[in-house]
């Protein structure tokens, strides 16, 4: 009993660690990955361990009378009978907690990063290697600029941080649809925004007038398609005439 008592809670620890570590992700924008699950996972089970190891548990009943309570009954009146003494059955003892604690890292901790890895598939947090070589390129289309700042290639994934501005008299909208957004490697092999449950590479990037700059990054699935990309807005929308496209030319990556 004590072992599931200790495996549930190791679940409910690793559950409660895993929305701890996507919520601090969400707030600073670092992700600590499956480590901080585990940790939350190991610690609810080491409590629930050590609370129990402070409990007695309950005697057994016991179906012998003690020695020195009278009996009732006898071959003639006023005979008593003592029962004589026995000893009790030895206490049963629970699983130790060194045993408990290696299948909690085991059966929990290895659950735990199971979950967060398949959650970190799902969305798209993952965390990787920059391999942007810095300056950056840029692409202009009339008023608008965007700037690659950022590449990071995750085991999965390649995000790619931008930033745009406008500095015109109108807001300008950057369409990002599977047909309007590519990221462009050797060969002409392409790579198309990835939703997922969180839209990670949808959303349209609105960039106010004025030269206000917007960040944002736009999430690709799958490998780099080399080291030297581009990437495509091949749809803009403003309220006036601009250029229908955008690109950015000449990003290079750092060796994998």
């Amino acid at each position: 009993m004590r072992l599931g008592r200790l495996l549930l809670f190791g679940a409910l620890g690793a559950g409660i660690g895993e929305l701890v570590t996507l919520a601090t992700e969400y707030v600073t924008g670092r992700a600590f990955g499956p480590v901080l699950t585990v940790v939350t996972a190991m610690l609810g089970g080491s409590l629930q361990a050590a609370v129990d190891s402070f409990k007695e548990p309950p005697p057994a009943p016991s179906s012998h009378p003690q020695s020195g309570y009278p009996q009732q009954g006898g071959p003639y009146p006023g005979y008593r009978r003592y029962a004589p003494y026995r000893t009790p059955p030895p206490r049963r003892r629970g699983v130790p907690i060194a045993v408990a604690l290696l299948v909690l890292v085991v059966v929990v901790g290895g659950g735990a990063y199971l979950v967060s890895s398949v959650i970190g598939l799902v969305t798209g947090n993952q965390t990787g290697v920059q391999r942007l070589v810095q300056p950056g390129p840029s692409g202009q289309a009339g008023p608008l600029t965007v700037t690659v700042q950022g590449v990071e290639v995750t085991e999965d994934f390649i995000k790619v941080k931008v930033l745009a501005t406008n500095s015109g008299e109108i807001p300008i909208t950057i369409v990002m649809q599977d047909q309007t957004c590519q990221l462009i490697g050797d060969g002409g092999v392409t790579l198309k925004p990835y939703g997922g449950f969180t839209r990670l590479g949808g959303g349209d990037i609105d960039v106010p007038e004025n030269g206000v700059a917007v960040s944002k990054v736009i999430t690709f699935k799958g490998d780099p398609p080399g080291t030297n990309l581009t990437l495509s807005f091949t749809a803009l929308f403003a309220m006036g005439p601009i250029p229908n496209s955008i690109q950015v030319r000449n990003i290079r990556l750092t060796p994998a």
